[in-house]
């Protein structure tokens, strides 16, 4: 018997076998907490195996650790010593959200490792450092989170755990991050704002635009970067066809729950190794590795159109399962680093609606991002119809903006606010049915939104601002909303893209939306782009902000 079946066969009980009392040796040597642990510790492949092994043998599953192996040779390897000092970083670090003193750190790695990571402060004096730990699966995406930090202050950090030739790799990047001031303090936040990325649309001679970006990250000029959309494309390289295909046999009959466990596995690799090669490109990964990252879900993230798209007899596209295994990707790569505590897993609950919006607050400053889709998904994976957002989700909102701290409100969602009357929107959907997605076509609730930033703004005009932001449509644009009743103004700005292809723009420069509000539109054609915005506060909170597009030409003759 080979040590794999031994792994497999022998009981797990009191008595313990040898073998693992060999490993357990330096244990305080409760077992049964021990075995309860390694359950939790379990990830959604491992306990598929063990329900199929309940399946199989009943009862007497109980006794056996086959569900265990994984996590049984991390423990084995740790108490040998011969673990750390061979794991490699997948995927990563990313810096998620960071707060006056705190920071989530996101990673991957290509085995079961305790990884810890260390910040130790730049500045003069004494040197603060704070570190975190925890055990990480392979080839799964988790977050290392920081407490205790100091506000308004730059920090330095590396981990403990990994293979000294990692090490190396990681010293050759710029890890680094500034934690906010305390509220009361904050006087001045930089934002960046990008969407669309797609380098394989990178031509040979243009210039990427990560490159600005991480140059404005390095030298300390980016407090917070907010992706709207498109962080990556799983469509390209085949990589959502080839995830697809692996959930082919899914419903068969004769598909038991392993079998099922595998094809999902498998079609979730080809989904985390799209992250993997986009973020691993080098300007964007040393621009993920410092500053802080806040994302916002769409399509691509996910799958092409997984909230619209049907087959000819109307039935959904994609499966529930495979919409649901693609979502668990996202939000093992991306919600993780602005929600830790979901550890990338799914709502328990299959039949409620996702809430992907998220709420942030650095003193006077707030910041929204908006969930265009999960009101029209269920966490099992099955589409339903809806609004773009929720009550629940609109209620957010308002109570995001009835905080009497805030003075400058940055609103953002992955399709522009701002784009032409719902009449023609509805026209334009009935030969493109994406578009049903779009604001200006729920009239209803775009109008809402108009309303919810506008009065708020107008009842301070010369203290309050309120900028919307959008991404989507692959061409830059520098639009304005008019109130015709409050007369206040609002900028709307779609910075998009960022590497994909640079579309041209199809909507009139300016138009009346409706008896109240207008628009007008600047197109910056031909151009890859993001936004820089500078929102600084007076002592008593009144907001001022400087908001500029950054352009880069998609053509080298444009040099």
């Amino acid at each position: 018997m080979n040590r794999k079946e031994k792994y497999m066969t022998e009981k797990v009980d009191p008595v313990m076998t040898p073998l693992l009392k060999k490993l357990l040796a330096d244990e305080p040597a409760d077992v049964a907490a021990h075995i309860s642990k390694l359950t939790a510790l379990a990830d959604d492949e491992e306990r598929a195996r063990w329900d199929a092994r309940v399946d199989e043998v009943g009862a007497l599953a109980e006794t056996l650790h086959l569900s265990l192996t994984q996590e049984i040779r991390k423990l084995r390897n740790e108490r040998i010593g011969d673990l750390n000092g061979n794991t490699l970083v997948v995927c990563g670090p990313i810096m998620g959200k960071v707060t006056d003193s705190s920071a989530v750190i996101g990673l991957e790695v290509d085995e079961a490792a305790r990884i810890t990571v260390l910040a130790t402060s730049k500045s003069g004096g004494v040197p603060h450092t704070v570190e975190a730990s925890r055990n990480f699966p392979g080839m799964a995406p988790r977050t290392l989170v920081l407490q205790g930090l100091r506000p308004d202050t730059i920090y330095t950090y590396t981990f403990e755990g990994l293979a000294a030739a990692q090490d190396s790799e990681l010293g050759e990047l710029k890890l680094q991050f500034r934690t906010l001031p305390e509220d009361s303090n904050v006087r001045r936040v930089r934002v960046l704002v990008q969407s669309c990325d797609q380098p394989r649309r990178m031509l040979e001679g243009e210039e990427n635009p990560w490159g600005r970006l991480k140059n404005l990250c390095s030298r300390g000029e980016c407090d917070v970067m907010l992706h709207l959309g498109d962080q990556v494309y799983t469509k390209m390289d085949g990589f959502l066809d080839r995830a697809k295909q692996n959930m082919d046999s899914y419903d068969r009959p004769n598909a038991n729950t392993l079998v099922k466990a595998k094809m999902l596995n498998m079609a979730k690799e080809e989904l985390r190794s799209c992250y993997r090669y986009t973020w691993s490109l080098p300007e964007c990964r040393a621009t993920l590795a410092q500053s802080s990252h806040l994302m916002i879900w769409s399509d691509n993230d996910v799958a092409n159109d997984f909230t619209e798209k049907q087959n000819p007899d109307g039935t959904q596209y994609y499966s529930d399962q495979f919409i649901k295994a693609a979502m668990g990707v996202y939000t093992e790569y991306q919600r993780q680093l602005w929600d830790p505590s979901c550890e990338g897993q799914l709502p328990a609950k299959e039949q409620t609606l996702m809430e992907e919006w998220h709420f942030h607050k650095y003193g006077p400053l707030g910041i929204f991002l908006v969930d265009m889709r999960g009101n029209r998904i269920t966490a099992g994976g099955i589409m339903c119809k809806g609004d773009i957002m929720s009550a629940k989700q609109k209620a957010a909102l308002e109570t995001a903006f009835a905080d009497p701290e805030i003075t400058c409100m940055l609103v953002a969602s992955e399709i522009p606010f701002v784009s032409q009357d719902s009449p023609a929107m509805k026209k334009a959907a009935k030969k493109i049915k994406f578009l049903e997605g779009h604001w200006a076509y729920k009239y209803e609730e775009c109008t809402w939104v108009y309303d919810t930033c506008c009065n708020w703004k107008a009842v301070d005009p010369e203290r309050r601002d309120v900028i919307l932001l959008g991404g989507d449509i692959h061409t830059g644009v520098e639009s304005v909303l008019k109130d015709n009743k409050t007369g206040v103004e609002v900028k709307s700005i779609t910075a998009s893209p960022i590497t994909n292809h640079v579309c041209d723009f199809y909507l009139p420069l300016e138009g009346q939306y409706d008896d109240r509000y207008s628009w007008s539109h600047k197109h910056l054609k031909g151009m890859r782009n993001f936004c820089k915005i500078d929102a600084k506060f007076d002592e008593d909170g009144a907001c001022t902000m400087d908001v500029s597009m950054v352009e880069i030409p998609t053509n080298p003759s444009h040099h």
